[in-house]
């Protein structure tokens, strides 16, 4: 580099990685329970990633939370993880897969949960 003077420094290297940012997709379904399938639409081998799904409202007897991890994740691959539920009401599904978070309505009918979106 030069600065406003003319005096110049002398050359340097330097070596970097840029990794790309991990690009997951997550579709919550309703059903029996809750299901979400993930998606590594990145170009990279995800490594254990954390997942939780939890619901809030209604009246649930189960099913509020669950947590877990992801093993390993190859590019272009899915994996679906699940949480059994029982109760009855209108609930808040939030799903949390790494860094990513969805939120999502539903109705619980005993086993079942409706209408997500």
């Amino acid at each position: 580099s030069v600065d406003k003077n003319g005096n110049t420094e002398q050359e340097k290297q330097i070596t970097f990685i840029i990794e790309q940012h991990p690009h997951i997709t997550v579709t919550v379904k309703g059903g029996k329970g809750v299901s979400v399938t993930v998606e590594n639409q990145g170009l990279l081998l995800l490594k254990k990633v954390p997942w939780s799904i939890n619901l809030s409202g209604g009246l649930l007897l189960k099913g509020r939370s669950k947590a877990g991890l992801i093993p390993g994740m190859m590019p272009g691959e899915k994996k679906t993880v699940s949480s059994s539920v029982f109760g009855l009401g209108r609930v808040t599904i939030i799903v949390t897969i790494g860094d990513v978070q969805k939120t999502v309505k539903g109705l619980v009918f005993l086993f079942f949960v409706r209408g997500v979106g």
